[in-house]
């Protein structure tokens, strides 16, 4: 029997996952699978896009940051696709994010906070956003600057 044609081309992402699955993903040195593409949130405030990146696009992966600002919307849209909607479990999404320069002095810390404003237990990936370390300093006129901070980026992760 002949295969049905899709009815609709916003459901594209199925005949790929079912094609090309194996090409989808890149196996870590840990075993973990990371989807090779993802959804940069970066200027992303509408919840509902957020979540259709998953539940009509087909997406797995978020690529989030404290820098984005945007970290609380993120996690909403993930607690909704999980826990109301229930379109899929936190094990099949691989969350990233990213320790900004300025939060380089405490990482643990960078990193909780992330964790709290996302609403999860665990992130998949924490990475350094950019490679090199400051001290933020605000101004008393209420402009701030950054100082460069001798923190070696091999440094921040022990």
């Amino acid at each position: 029997p002949k295969t049905p044609k899709p009815q609709s081309s916003h459901k594209s992402y199925v005949i790929m996952e079912s094609k090309a699955a194996k090409n989808l993903y890149t196996v870590l040195n840990n075993g973990m699978k990371m989807p090779r593409f993802g959804l940069g949130t970066y200027h992303m405030h509408d919840m509902q896009t957020i979540k259709k990146a998953v539940s009509e696009q087909g997406y797995r992966m978020y690529d989030c940051a404290s820098y984005y600002k945007n970290e609380e919307v993120v996690g909403e849209a993930i607690h909704e696709l999980i826990e109301k909607d229930k379109v899929i479990a936190r094990e099949d999404l691989f969350v990233v994010s990213k320790v900004w320069w300025d939060e380089v002095s405490d990482v643990e810390a960078a990193c909780k906070r992330s964790l709290k404003n996302l609403g999860l237990d665990y992130l998949d990936c924490y990475l350094i956003h950019w490679p090199v370390a400051v001290n933020k300093i605000d101004g008393e006129d209420g402009s701030v600057t950054y100082e460069r901070n001798n923190i070696p980026m091999h440094k921040i992760w022990e």
